[in-house]
C-alpha cells in the first residue's frame, strides 16, 4: 500500500518556530486537509534531509542547468553532513556557480530542515492564502514537498 504526504518545512533549514506554535499550525492544517488520516509536525535537534520518496527525479545545477550525477550529490550531502547540515553551501562541480544543497533545481521538490508539518494521504493541495496562514502562524515562509512512499 502506498502513502502520500504534503510535508511543509521552513525554507530557511536553521528555522524552527516557537513550540507554542506547532499545534496551532497542526489544527489548522487539518481544517485545509480534513480527510488527511494523520497530522503531525516533527522538530529535529539537527537538520535533517526532507526527500519526495519515490518522487525523486534529476537534480539540476542552478547556474546551468547540467545534471548532478546522483554519486556527486551524495559526496556534496556527506560533506555538507559534517556540520550537521548547518552549511549547506557549496561550488557547483560544473560550472562554479556557488549555491545550496537546499537551492538546487530538485525534479520534486525537497529541502533540509529542522522543523516538519506534515499530512498524510492528505486529499487535496493547499491554495496561496491557505499557505500564508500556516506561514503567519510557524513565522517563517515555507516549502511544500510531496513525498510518496
Amino acid at each position: 500500500m502506498s502513502v502520500n504526504y504534503l510535508r511543509l518545512i521552513p525554507t530557511d533549514p536553521t528555522y524552527a518556530p516557537p513550540l507554542t506554535k506547532d499545534q496551532q499550525a497542526e489544527q489548522l492544517l487539518a481544517v485545509f486537509v480534513p480527510k488527511s488520516t494523520e497530522i503531525t509536525s516533527h522538530r529535529y535537534e539537527n537538520i535533517q534531509f526532507v526527500d519526495a520518496g519515490s518522487n525523486w527525479e534529476a537534480i539540476h545545477c542552478p547556474g546551468c542547468r547540467a545534471i548532478l550525477e546522483d554519486d556527486t550529490w551524495k559526496d556534496l550531502v556527506d560533506q555538507a553532513s559534517v556540520t550537521h547540515f548547518v552549511n549547506l553551501s557549496l561550488v557547483m562541480p560544473c560550472c562554479g556557480v556557488i549555491s545550496s544543497l537546499n537551492d538546487l533545481s530538485y525534479g520534486w521538490p525537497v529541502g533540509f530542515a529542522r522543523f516538519v508539518l506534515q499530512a498524510r494521504d492528505p486529499d487535496g493541495q493547499l491554495n496561496g492564502e491557505q499557505l500564508r496562514l500556516l506561514e503567519r502562524i510557524l513565522g517563517c515562509r515555507l516549502r511544500t514537498i510531496w513525498t510518496h512512499y
